[in-house]
């Protein structure tokens, strides 16, 4: 791995030199394996990708922050929290008691002004 004119490299081999891709996640896993903790370069970006697509990060802004050129790659990470997001504001929708409305006539499905045997006269 090399790093061209306008790139930013924080870690360099004890040489001075740029980590080789390999070389780079090799050694990463041996600061690990010093520190006691588990972990790898691929579950760090990955919990990375995965907290900022939970923030809210578009998969563009994921693709610039990793340097993925596909958008793919960004789209495991933002369905994800895509649907995490919708969930949770869809079971909001049932917390939502509607005005003037029977509850247990919403609660079970039926439409709102809708004719039941309760509230027909007929």
């Amino acid at each position: 791995m090399e790093a061209s004119e306008g790139q930013m490299l924080f870690v360099r081999t004890e040489a001075g030199q740029a980590f080789s891709i390999k070389s780079a996640g090799q050694w990463f896993r041996a600061r690990c394996d010093e520190a006691g903790c588990p972990g790898s370069a691929h579950v760090l970006r990955k919990a990375a990708a995965t907290r900022l697509a939970n923030a809210g990060a578009s998969e563009h802004q994921l693709m610039a922050v990793f340097g993925w050129k596909d958008p793919k790659e960004a789209a495991i990470y933002t369905r994800e929290a895509n649907r995490a997001r919708l969930s949770a504001s869809a079971i909001m929708l049932l917390s939502e008691r509607p005005k003037n409305t029977d509850w247990d006539t919403f609660a079970q499905g039926v439409p709102i002004g809708a004719k039941t045997k309760e509230n027909s006269s007929t």
